[in-house]
């Protein structure tokens, strides 16, 4: 039987189905995925100095996720570090006058999931295609997550690397393209440069994260942890944990104790806080981009970057800062804080915080990418690093344990307490804090 009615268009047929809710039936049928809501109301950001201040790539991109959600009013403000931060939010979470997203240092994402101020995102995350736990780098991920509850999104992280200066290597005999692989080396090395009063070779207690950071490498390269895998108990004070502390003790004894380095950075004025482009400190760990910090004042760097010395046999692995960003639990408008953690952990934002600020990128398959390693040679001893990263123990109790670290470490250096009893004091300590908060 031939039809005689009139021909229904493509748009008139699909604007017929959606007057029957078939659309969304035939989308789930098919597989396909429908269009999201356009983001709408306010949205408060909260940011990270570093990444968000005026004129940083980070700002542009706050301006482009506004320019594409443009019935979604955005304000942004930059969070101060330390503990001025922690207290705004913490202050604001209690007043229930929160941002929708918060800058936090990601070790505190167990005490803040925890005590109620940030928000677990698993559901909200869940599915989403940037938002992957699964492909971000393990200390990352092991670091926001506590008990299964993911608290936090991090953002590209800066690993402590090793640095020389390679005019100190030509000038005590050694090879200025040929750094330490061991730790052996690293002891020989350091000897030929010292000189009392005039250069240091290695040492452990400066830069960024100071001794506490050198113990927590020197130990992860042996495969010893801080906690257990629970992170319930505190398991350093062993031979490993010794042996680490002991190293960063030797270091600094070998060249005449702290307070002797102590007096000789006070005495070198401004460059204090950049002996080694300086040529008064030939080595130390830090952050992957403290070149572009001595570029600020110094012309010439004169620096290696490169794999951190470790035992035979030993793991490579570092220290690792880096932000994070949570939903504070209050927050009025979620869905566009997570949309807005999806924007800047596209790929395409990854690389562009990487390239602007030297920061690896969160996602093992970007921070491997052929687009990421081929910037520039350095990027490879960061990812071989960073891909075995950690962090200060994720747990309830985190600062306090944090202030612990500092003072066992600054005790054994100092030689206030022997390295066993610094450790074994330690341990105690950090159990009972443990102890305290983790039920």
């Amino acid at each position: 039987m031939r039809h005689t009615g009139t021909r229904m268009s493509r748009r008139g047929y699909l604007q017929w189905l959606a007057g029957w809710g078939i659309t969304g039936l035939l989308a789930a049928c098919t597989g396909g995925t429908p269009q999201r809501s356009k983001l709408q109301g306010s949205l408060e950001l909260w940011l990270w100095q570093r990444f968000w201040e005026p004129g940083t790539v980070g700002e542009a991109m706050v301006k482009e996720f506004g320019q594409q959600n443009p019935e979604l009013q955005i304000s942004s403000q930059i969070l101060p570090g330390g503990v001025a931060g922690r207290e705004k939010v913490t202050a604001a979470v209690a007043a229930g006058a929160v941002p929708d997203l918060s800058y936090m240092d990601r070790y505190l994402a167990a005490e803040w999931g925890t005590g109620g101020i940030a928000q677990a995102l698993n559901e909200r995350i869940k599915g989403s295609k940037t938002l992957n736990p699964s492909d971000w780098r393990d200390g990352l991920r092991n670091d926001v997550t506590w008990r299964d509850k993911v608290y936090a999104v991090p953002q590209g992280s800066e690993p402590w690397v090793f640095f020389w200066n390679k005019l100190m290597y030509r000038d005590a005999g050694l090879d200025p393209n040929k750094p330490p692989a061991t730790w052996d080396e690293l002891q020989e090395y350091s000897k030929k440069i010292y000189k009392p009063d005039e250069r240091y070779g290695f040492l452990p207690n400066y830069g960024n994260g100071g001794a506490q950071a050198a113990w927590l490498i020197f130990m992860w390269q042996q495969g010893q942890d801080e906690l257990s895998p629970d992170r319930t108990k505190a398991v350093f004070n062993n031979d490993r944990g010794l042996k680490a502390l002991e190293l960063v003790v030797d270091f600094v004894r070998a060249q005449g104790g702290a307070q002797r380095f102590t007096e000789f950075r006070t005495n070198a004025g401004a460059e204090g806080t950049m002996l080694l482009p300086a040529g008064k400190l030939a080595m130390h760990f830090d952050a992957n981009s403290q070149p572009s910090v001595w570029l600020r004042s110094v012309p010439q760097t004169n620096h290696g970057t490169g794999l951190i010395p470790k035992p035979l046999g030993g793991k490579d692995t570092t220290y690792q800062g880096g932000p994070s960003y949570i939903i504070p639990t209050g927050a009025k408008n979620p869905e566009a804080a997570v949309r807005f953690m999806e924007f800047i952990l596209t790929k395409e934002n990854e690389l562009r915080i990487a390239d602007a600020f030297e920061a690896v990128p969160v996602s093992k398959t970007v921070s491997q990418s052929t687009e990421y390693l081929s910037k520039a040679p350095e990027r490879k001893v960061y990812v071989q690093l960073a891909l075995g990263a950690k962090w200060v123990p994720v747990v309830p109790g985190a600062v306090q344990i944090l202030t612990l670290h500092g003072q066992f470490t600054a005790d054994a250096i100092n030689g206030t307490k022997s390295p066993r009893e610094a450790l074994s004091w330690a341990q105690a300590e950090i159990q009972k804090v443990l102890d305290q908060y983790i039920k």
